[in-house]
């Protein structure tokens, strides 16, 4: 049993944790044609693998109408 004096579970929240796992999660695609990362972010574009197709969002928001 758990105990209510204990709250919520701690977050973590480090600069470029999101990061982290977008260039992780890119970085161990295999066998998926050619995969698309939406980010205006420079630094994540920089540590994507070349194989990644990488958009803007203004390209994003011009494919689905916004």
């Amino acid at each position: 049993m758990l105990s209510d004096e204990a709250g919520p579970p701690e977050r973590i929240e480090e600069r470029d944790a999101a990061d982290d796992d977008i260039a992780s999660m890119a970085a161990d695609l295999q066998d998926v044609g050619r995969p698309i990362v939406v980010t205006s972010d420079r630094r994540l574009r920089e540590r994507l693998p070349s194989r990644i197709e990488i958009w803007g969002s203004g390209r994003f928001r011009e494919l689905i109408g916004y």
